[in-house]
């Protein structure tokens, strides 16, 4: 847990497809393993960014889980659907796509901690 949380500090942003969702999962699991303090932490650093509500601005609805957004993005299906790493390659594509479009700059999840390092 130690190495995990010292690695996660490295960073000043996390995303996440359904970040409240995941949040949840990482902090019960800092709590069974008697990290109250970074259970506490974790709610806000590194800061977190959901890509769900990001895509939900850009679409404006439809479905909303991430194969599915993966898959309009691309144009490709996304094949290995919950698996760890195929779910992780295909956020870090949805992510990256949605980051530069003007709605979804302008909504309020927008992620403002990276927007400098982008320009925006």
């Amino acid at each position: 847990v130690g190495r995990f949380l010292d690695f996660a500090r490295l960073a000043r942003v996390r995303v996440a497809y359904n970040e409240p969702f995941d949040g949840r999962i990482v902090r019960i699991a800092l709590r069974r393993n008697m990290q109250d303090a970074a259970a506490e932490e974790w709610l806000t650093f590194p800061t977190p960014r959901c890509a769900m509500q990001m895509y939900r601005a850009w679409t404006n609805g439809g479905r909303w889980r991430v194969q599915d957004a993966y898959e309009r993005i691309t144009g490709d299906v996304h094949a290995g659907a919950h698996d760890a790493m195929a779910d992780t390659l295909a956020l870090h594509k949805v992510f990256f796509h949605l980051y530069g479009h003007e709605r979804v700059k302008q909504a309020a999840f927008a992620p403002a901690a990276l927007a400098s390092d982008y320009g925006f």
